[in-house]
């Protein structure tokens, strides 16, 4: 998932069998059956979920904020007329 650009946070944790990684992710939806045949690819027997989420509070890279998110327009502040 990290060469797909995916963030990605894992966690060593102890199962019922045995030792496990549990990996949180957080993905728009439209990208959801793309890691979900990452997940299936890797790993078929994987058991994951997936919540709704409405808001995430995290500085992501400017490479994978959406173009009107990053830095571009900056150069013109400059430019700007005054009130």
């Amino acid at each position: 998932m990290k060469k797909t650009n995916f963030g990605i946070t894992v966690v060593d944790a102890e199962g019922s069998k045995g030792r496990v990684k549990i990996i949180f992710t957080v993905v728009k939806r439209h990208n959801l059956t793309k890691v979900i045949n990452l997940v299936k690819k890797y790993n078929p027997k994987a058991f994951y979920s997936i919540e709704d989420i409405r808001y995430v509070s995290e500085v992501l890279p400017s490479y994978l904020k959406p173009w009107y998110k990053r830095n571009n327009f900056r150069l013109m502040n400059g430019w700007r007329k005054g009130k």
